[in-house]
């Protein structure tokens, strides 16, 4: 990873110009930016105010002298809120003024007199543009005070509310900051006073307060949650403690103690104890006091004497070093910034700095990696580059700490060899993590829109599916020799793991290789994952014949029932019938588009064991019959293959079928007459060889077939038929002499034939 940007000097990152004015700046006092809002004291009580928006324009303000410039005092520090609408200005001589942003007139605060006030700690969610909300006040002599400062454009009119002591130290009030937490109705108060730091947490702020009510003062009547000392610094012409949000830093004896106080800890009252603290000895030694410290978002920023140095408050390291050049009687003041718009100054007593800061985040994600603070490095870059290099070293990282998981997850986003990442937890027995590598690689891959992965989706999806089989047949082999107490647990793992195939091959089905996916199922003979692939890509045809090999008729029929699959119905038609002839037909006679004339060679291999099949019983039979009546089909295959069943049939030499269907369907003619008349001849079926020379009009043949099988009476019915009565005498003649050639000589000689 180190080789992946090339060295990077971190000092690059940091600037410092000075800033223009049109005026000439001495004597400056103090000076704070808030909200592009820039306040600049100076001793002799004036102030430039200038929105940074419109720099050319500086407005002057001065406070009400109603006494000598000895008698109120230098300006000695002003305090801004976030907003910039805000200002405290307190003088040497202990007194205090505040002014809000759209005038230029001081209001005296009576209350503050003779304090000499070290700190204030706004209340950032509860100031607003035309009040400051409860804020507190620290002084040199370890007093805390609460205020409240609002002021009305409309009427131009100031109020206050300042109540003083609300604690009370034996110290001096060094640093004060209150954070309030709005999702959780928190405040925070942190404490650095002498040789103490401590943090007041409370979540029972009275919730029917009003705006302008000074409730943080009751934080107080808590003890602290931690508390913890330090060696003080001493007095400095500067501030010790600089703080925003939940973060600070606090100059002490031995060095710069910084860090924060998270929600998190509070319970287990590591916040002080996970402080950090930068010793004064690793820096470069000088007889200089630290005098001002500020922050950025990953930096720590020292002004001691001329020197100003940046630290990375991460690995502690000494980024950036410089001695700046001053004039003749010019002295360096402190340090600054504006956390609203992110920028930071430095001032000296004639002189103002601009800190330019370019681009914090982009080198500083090496200092997290290298702290194992992979998250957050991921959280600062989007370079695609850096963040495999992220999570490649974060994947070292947790194999190391033994969190296998974890490592998978992290090197399926890097770009690390696949083989290479395979290898680690192959070794290291975890197929666990292997598996998850797989599947969350496969998820990546799925998911890159740029470049076509399909190759290595296929050989993923493979492995995954092969994992699961294998972890489910070895569940199954524990079920099969588990003991009862831990049967239940066992079975729990297996439906997880049926769940988590199944999930899989839902999500991902249009991914995987449907003859791969088969191969590896059937080769770990796992019936119920087989259909349910099978199922769940309508692979019919493949359940289908799958049911057919183990001989399951029922099951494959149901299949053909629910696809209600044309094509499937024909392909199985014949091992269907043969080994499952009613369950067959009642499945066919459901479905409602088939074409009888392509099961015809199903139903004629079927007959060829159901000839002597009553045809009552007979399933083909019973098809045919129910086709025809329902489609009203002329198809003359159709209506040929059921009347070759008909007489084909040895059960019995009854004709009640055939003639029946004669009867119906015989004269409509959608059969081949010959061919018929043929089978009812060699399979001797005369009444219905009869029917059907008389449907063709051959009478006459029809009563000398039936008279050669001596069927008289059928012959009788036949002669009845034709409308030409010549005919019917012909007929008639013909059975009588059929009649008589039965009767002995002596009785022929008696029989006297009239011809009508």
């Amino acid at each position: 990873m180190e080789d992946l940007l090339g060295d990077v000097n971190e000092s690059s990152i940091f600037s410092i110009a000075p800033v223009q004015f049109q005026t000439e700046m001495t004597n400056i006092s103090c000076l704070s930016v808030v909200n592009d809002m820039m306040a600049i004291a100076f001793k002799n009580g004036k102030l430039f105010r200038i929105d940074l928006n419109n720099p050319s324009v500086i407005e002057t303000l001065e406070l009400p002298y109603k006494r000598s410039l000895q008698e109120l005092g230098r300006i000695d520090k002003i305090f801004q809120d976030k907003t910039g609408s805000h200002l405290i200005v307190t003088t040497s001589q202990l007194e205090s003024f505040y002014i809000h942003k759209s005038t230029t007139t001081f209001k005296y605060l009576q209350d503050l007199k003779g304090l000499k006030v070290n700190v204030v700690a706004w209340n950032d969610f509860a100031v607003e543009e035309q009040n400051t909300g409860a804020f507190l006040i620290g002084d040199r002599n370890g007093g805390i005070h609460e205020a409240f400062l609002e002021y009305s454009e409309a009427s131009q009119k100031y109020s206050k509310k300042i109540q003083r002591d609300v604690y009370k130290r034996s110290s001096s009030i060094d640093g004060l900051q209150v954070t309030y937490d709005d999702a959780n109705k928190e405040v925070t108060i942190i404490l650095a006073s002498g040789d103490n730091i401590a943090y007041w947490h409370t979540a029972s702020m009275r919730q029917n307060a009003k705006y302008n009510d000074l409730i943080l003062g009751e934080v107080f009547k808590s003890n602290p949650v931690e508390i913890e000392q330090y060696q003080d610094l001493g007095n400095i012409n500067g501030s010790k403690f600089y703080g925003h949000g939940n973060e600070f830093a606090w100059l002490t004896a031995a060095g710069t103690v910084f860090g924060s106080i998270t929600r998190d800890k509070i319970a287990t009252q590591r916040n002080i104890g996970d402080l950090k603290i930068l010793l004064t000895m690793e820096l470069p030694a000088s007889n200089h006091k630290f005098k001002s410290v500020m922050m950025t978002k990953y930096h720590l920023l020292l002004l001691r004497g001329s020197e100003l140095f940046i630290i990375n408050k991460i690995n502690d390291e000494l980024v950036y070093h410089q001695t700046l050049p001053v004039s003749e009687n010019e002295r360096f003041v402190g340090l600054c910034a504006d956390y609203t718009k992110s920028t930071y100054w430095l001032y000296s007593n004639c002189n103002l700095f601009e800190i330019t800061v370019d681009q914090e985040e982009k080198h500083i994600w090496r200092s997290m990696c290298e702290n194992n603070m992979f998250d957050e490095a991921l959280a600062v870059t989007s370079e695609v580059k850096i963040r495999d290099a992220i999570y490649a070293q974060k994947g070292e990282y947790l194999i190391q700490q033994g969190e296998f998981i974890d490592a998978a997850r992290s090197f399926a986003l890097s770009n690390k060899w696949f083989e290479t990442v395979a290898l680690k937890f192959i070794n290291a027995k975890r197929q666990d993590a292997l598996l998850e590598y797989f599947l969350q690689k496969f998820h990546v891959l799925k998911s890159n829109k740029n470049y076509d992965f399909a190759m290595q989706l296929i050989m993923l999806s493979s492995w995954i599916v092969e994992f699961y089989v294998e972890q489910l047949n070895e569940l199954d082999d524990l079920l099969a020799t588990e003991q009862s107490i831990h049967l239940e647990q066992t079975i729990s793992e297996k439906t997880t793991v049926e769940k988590k195939f199944q999930e899989f091959i839902i999500d991902n089905k249009d991914h995987l290789d449907r003859k791969t996916i088969y191969e590896i199922i059937t080769a770990h003979n796992r019936r119920s994952e087989l259909l349910y692939y099978a199922n769940l890509i309508n692979d019919y045809d493949f359940v289908l014949a799958y049911w057919i090999r183990l001989e399951r008729w029922e099951e494959a029929l149901n299949v053909l029932l629910k696809n209600n699959g044309s094509e499937m119905a024909y392909k199985y038609s014949t091992v269907l019938l043969v080994n499952s002839p009613k369950v067959t037909v009642d499945t066919w006679l459901k479905l409602s588009d088939l074409d009888a004339s392509k099961l015809l060679p199903a139903i004629l291999t079927y007959n060829k064991n159901a000839r002597r099949v009553q045809s009552a019983s007979h399933h083909g039979v019973r098809y045919l019959l129910s086709y025809i009546h329902e489609t009203k089909t002329r198809d003359p295959n159709v209506h040929d293959t059921l009347l070759f069943l008909l007489i084909s049939n040895q059960s019995s030499d009854q004709e009640e079928f055939i003639l029946r269907y004669l009867e119906e369907y015989g004269s409509q003619m959608n059969y081949n007459p010959d061919f018929i008349l043929r089978l009812c001849l060699k399979f001797y079926k005369i009444q219905s060889a009869t029917y059907v020379y008389s449907l063709l009009d051959c009478y006459e043949d029809a009563v000398d077939l039936a008279l050669s099988h001596d069927m008289v009476e059928l012959a009788i019915v036949i002669a009845d038929k034709p409308d030409d009565e010549n005919l019917r005498k012909f007929l008639w003649m013909k059975i009588a002499k059929a009649k008589t050639s039965k009767l002995r000589p002596s009785d022929q000689s008696q029989v006297k034939i009239f011809y009508l």
